[in-house]
């Protein structure tokens, strides 16, 4: 069965008088990256950091709180993988190695064997 919950205005009215100041900064902060990323063309990782350091600077997260997720070795590692993936781009060791690996194949399925042999070699 079912619980259905009504809300009246009273119970809305003290939730929202109940909170503190940094929930409402928190909301402000959410309600301004939502805006300036849905309205600007600025990119998602200035936006986002921009949140996260207005945070940390009103006293709504610690520098550890903020910085905590940095810390992951999951994160760390795909973060390090970024910047390969760039290094290789800006020497053209990718250019070299997309050309090299599939070369010129005779047709799609040709293309899919040289693509997965490395990969078969990897596993």
């Amino acid at each position: 069965m079912k619980t259905v919950v009504i809300l009246s205005a009273v119970d809305v009215a003290s939730v929202v008088f109940a909170l503190t100041w940094p929930a409402w900064v928190a909301i402000a902060v959410f309600a301004a990256t939502f805006l300036f990323r849905a309205c600007t063309r600025l990119v998602a990782d200035i936006v986002f950091l921009g949140g996260l350091i207005a945070l940390a600077l009103t006293g709504v997260l610690t520098m550890d709180d903020a910085l905590d997720g940095f810390s992951d070795q999951d994160m760390l590692t795909v973060a390090f993988l970024y910047v390969v993936a760039a290094a290789l781009q800006q020497t053209g060791g990718l250019a070299w190695f997309s050309h090299r690996i599939p070369g010129r194949p005779g047709g799609v399925r040709m293309a899919l064997a040289r693509l997965m042999r490395p990969m078969m070699v990897a596993l």
